[in-house]
């Protein structure tokens, strides 16, 4: 049966994906079942879990998507407030969106969470892999599944006209096409690679310009923006890249996406399910081209992910595919299928939300 519950959210105003998906999520969560479920911001002030406690009282389960804060804030929050709720009897449900390419310290900080989960909930089969096969977790409850990650930004009825859109569409009817990457801008993602891609189109004679519709984040004291302007440069790429940087509003995301002409992603592990940003790149009219999974089965959950592989919306090269091998694709499947249809953004998040509420 489904459970009441109180999930922790941040109070950013600039949200990650997890912050955005924990919003999200409740929303959604909310809208299927009035009156049952509540948002917390956590933000470490005094007596906050005092004030998360009252709360819990008329509910049945904490959720907690981790991070609940990006980039170190509040280490010790999130563990107080579990902790609180299982001395109130109540469950804990925590939900990982990464393992294996965490931070070893931001992972070793998850390791101490985990006595206080009662279910663990993975964003894809890959990262319930890699926590499995990790001897610090050996002790963590059995319950587990996994969420259909779904989209975090909601197409709008109707596109604003912006100064990225106004950007981009002049540099389309230059005759350049504009391959496009959404999310953040970091090592792990291997967002550089698109740039070799961009440089193996201009090779073929295909005019191009990039479209990062994100922001740079960094690990640490790591700068990733030094390393992305030496490759840039490198490959003759100067002029022909745009970084959005953040953008808040999601119908201005989603304008910045629609002025896009086809995706592209290079993943280091190839695609995986816990990819939000290439599901709000599959809600728009264009295709996408990823190379696929390191492991089959990586969309057996996932009817959005399915969906989109079975009606030519989402084109999977092999996983160690070269950039050259993308740049071909591109040229190939730069226009999508008659029959291809975009994600439907409020199904993904009735998938996503069944699984967090409906317990095992």
């Amino acid at each position: 049966m489904p459970t009441s519950t109180v999930s922790l959210i941040s109070a950013s105003a600039t949200p990650c994906g997890v912050e955005s998906f924990a919003r999200l999520a409740m929303k959604h969560m909310e809208a299927a079942e009035p009156g049952r479920h509540d948002a917390f911001k956590l933000t470490g002030q005094p007596g906050e879990i005092d004030v998360l406690r009252r709360a819990l009282a008329t509910h049945d389960a904490l959720i907690v998507s981790l991070p609940v804060v990006a980039w170190k804030r509040l280490i010790l929050a999130p563990l107080r407030a579990m902790s609180a709720a299982r001395r109130l009897g109540k469950e804990v449900v925590l939900v990982l969106h990464e393992w294996g390419d965490l931070d070893w310290k931001r992972r070793a900080t998850y390791v101490a969470y985990l006595p206080y989960a009662t279910r663990i909930l993975f964003s894809s089969p890959a990262v319930r892999a890699q926590f499995e096969a990790d001897a610090t977790t050996r002790l963590a409850t059995r319950r587990r599944g996994v969420v259909p990650i779904p989209p975090n930004i909601e197409p709008p009825e109707t596109l604003p006209a912006t100064a990225i859109v106004t950007e981009l569409t002049a540099i389309k009817r230059s005759g350049k096409l504009i391959l496009g990457h959404f999310g953040s801008i970091y090592p792990k993602k291997q967002s550089l690679q698109v740039l070799d891609i961009a440089a193996a189109l201009k090779a073929r004679g295909q005019a191009v310009h990039v479209a990062f519709v994100g922001s740079f984040i960094g690990g640490g004291t790591i700068d990733p923006r030094p390393a992305f302007e030496d490759r840039v440069a490198t490959l003759g790429l100067a002029g022909d890249v745009t970084v959005t940087g953040y953008i808040g509003p999601s119908a201005e995301v989603f304008a910045a996406l629609e002025a896009c002409d086809v995706f592209v992603y290079l993943f280091a592990e190839g695609l995986t399910s816990r990819r939000g940003s290439v599901l709000a790149c599959l809600m728009t009219s264009h295709p996408v081209i990823v190379n696929a999974p390191a492991h089959a089965g990586e969309f057996d959950h996932h009817p959005s992910y399915r969906a989109a592989l079975g009606d030519g919306r989402l084109t999977l090269l092999p996983t160690d595919a070269s950039p050259d091998a993308l740049a071909e694709a591109i040229l190939t499947r730069r226009r999508l299928e008659p029959t291809a249809t975009p994600v439907d953004f409020s199904a993904s998040w009735r998938d996503a939300v069944t699984a967090i509420v409906v317990t095992d």
